[in-house]
């Protein structure tokens, strides 16, 4: 598994593109009606969370024990207020353009920094990533989580990529401050380094990989511990709702509904990937292999219907692997006529007839 060294990104263009979908992603994400109308309990939430309070929800108190070590964006968001000049929730807005601004950057910096990809290719992927993001907006609230997620992602899978140790661990407790989908960088350090062709297990980097899982883990549940007032470390497992959210769906169909949702976000990148499946080898393969696992763990734990919550990681891994597929098609074509170009080159300058 061979990574390309580093080359120089258009700097420019990410800029711009990056800026134009974070602009559009959070005007979805904030306009939507539900969305719009808790934008002040989302604002106070953050504030909550770094005092320990409950969130407020439609107006009530409520605990959300799997909030209380999700501190990065409100970190960000109380530092920004303390500068003055906007409003909190002024700040808010700011602060959430900025870390999906951030998010689009990173996933193209990938994109550009893999198998010399050109920035066209890579905004496609880009475009389709945003495009899958819109149906996770289905939440009534909010998740400041979610762009910085898809930031460090897109970090994990380069870092991995690199076999960069030391990198991947610090960027790894960096994003449990964020969310703590931060594990799943070990399931992407495993399916890339951790197992043979043959499956069979390579333990010291299977050793890594449990390594970043528990490390996620134990700084997860020991900020949550130390912010939440009853000191509680507990996490919410309700990934079972998902059977009768689905049959409650069924029996109530609605072109909006979350199977529905789910249908469209999942459809364009998988018709991507299969029109391009015959270059899902090797390394992206494996990243692909890593996606349907988490979607596997995170299942049990979460409940499918808050699309965000099982999905949006893995739609991150599959369209980068949507995206590098498309890349190495493109350039397949070109690689041919180098060689036909070369051959007939030869046959002028030594007079051989070489078709």
């Amino acid at each position: 598994m061979n990574c390309p060294p580093y080359k120089k990104h258009p700097w420019a263009a990410i800029a711009v593109i990056s800026g134009c979908l974070a602009i559009c992603t959070c005007f979805i994400s904030g306009s939507l009606g539900s969305r719009f109308a808790h934008h002040a309990e989302t604002v106070h939430n953050q504030f909550a969370i770094l005092k320990g309070q409950p969130h407020l929800i439609d107006g009530k108190e409520t605990r959300f024990p799997q909030f209380q070590s999700r501190i990065l964006f409100p970190l960000l968001l109380a530092g920004a207020s303390k500068v003055g000049v906007f409003s909190d929730s002024q700040w808010f807005i700011i602060v959430r353009i900025a870390t999906a601004f951030g998010a689009f950057a990173v996933f193209l910096l990938l994109c550009t920094g893999f198998e010399g990809m050109a920035i066209t290719t890579a905004c496609l992927g880009a475009g389709a990533l945003a495009y899958a993001l819109v149906p996770t907006f289905n939440h009534p609230w909010e998740h400041t989580t979610d762009f910085l997620d898809v930031g460090f992602m897109s970090a994990f899978i380069w870092l991995a990529l690199q076999k960069q140790r030391m990198a991947l661990a610090l960027a790894v407790l960096a994003a449990t401050l964020n969310h703590q989908t931060a594990a799943f960088a070990g399931v992407i350090w495993f399916c890339l380094w951790g197992i043979e062709p043959q499956f069979k297990p390579r333990w010291r980097e299977a050793a890594y990989a449990c390594a970043l899982v528990l490390g996620s883990y134990s700084l997860s549940t020991a900020v949550k511990a130390s912010l939440s007032s009853d000191k509680s470390a507990g996490y919410v497992i309700n990934g079972w709702w998902t059977i009768s959210q689905f049959a409650d769906a069924i029996r109530r169909p609605e072109p909006y509904s979350w199977p529905i949702l789910l249908l469209a976000m999942v459809a364009p990148v998988s018709l991507w990937l299969w029109a391009n499946r015959s270059e899902v080898t090797g390394d992206i393969r494996r990243l692909l292999w890593a996606s349907i696992w988490i979607v596997v763990l995170s299942s049990p734990i979460a409940y499918w219907s808050e699309l965000r919550s099982v999905f949006l990681a893995p739609m991150v891994i599959a369209t980068f692997v949507a995206t590098a597929s498309e890349n190495r098609a493109r350039r397949r074509p070109v690689a041919h006529f180098s060689e036909i170009s070369w051959k007939q080159q030869a046959s002028i300058d030594s007079g051989t007839n070489y078709s």
